[in-house]
């Protein structure tokens, strides 16, 4: 019994990085919420377009990795100055819940990015508790790791991230486009 329900808690599991910015809640939400800003931060992000918007906010956009792959982001809440979630993956596969939220921590500002990734079917039912506890767990936090630097470097220092600044990583930079 013990087990399934394991099975069940894994299949919403949350992988959470947060930084520290020497930045405004205004000026880090300036960066994150203007359209195409992943190519400013993302270091494994070789185009990001809109294709959907409403006012300022972004409905829908692509992201193509430098290895080619492609998600589409659907946003489903955007409050200014706080965050927004989203659904991220494949136009035609499965997806994954992400969180970013801002707050004041003292005089900076605590971004946090939060994933709720899917569940592969490549991967047996009965070895996911460990996969995702040795394998997508540690990949996913690499790669978070590595965008909230992108994001702090960016606005703390005003300059693009280059590609794989902070690293490769080998689900999304294994080839440049």
């Amino acid at each position: 019994m013990q087990y399934i329900s394991t099975i069940k808690t894994l299949k919403m599991i949350n992988i959470e990085s947060s930084i520290l910015l020497k930045s405004s809640i205004s000026d880090v939400w300036r960066v994150i919420s203007k359209p195409g800003y992943l190519e400013r931060v993302h270091p494994f992000c070789h185009k990001n377009t809109v294709l959907k918007k409403q006012g300022d906010k972004i409905l829908k956009d692509k992201l193509i990795y430098i290895n080619g792959l492609e998600y589409i982001r659907e946003f489903q809440y955007w409050e200014t100055n706080k965050g927004y979630d989203l659904i991220i993956g494949k136009e035609l596969g499965k997806k994954s819940f992400v969180k970013w939220r801002l707050s004041e921590v003292h005089d900076k500002v605590k971004l946090s990015i939060q994933i709720n990734p899917y569940r592969s079917q490549k991967i047996s039912r009965l070895l996911y508790p460990l996969a995702t506890l040795f394998f997508i767990k540690p990949q996913l936090k690499k790669y978070l790791s590595s965008v909230l630097k992108g994001v702090k470097w960016n606005v703390e220092m005003n300059e693009v991230v280059s590609k794989n600044q902070f690293g490769s990583h080998s689900w999304f930079s294994n080839k440049a486009l």
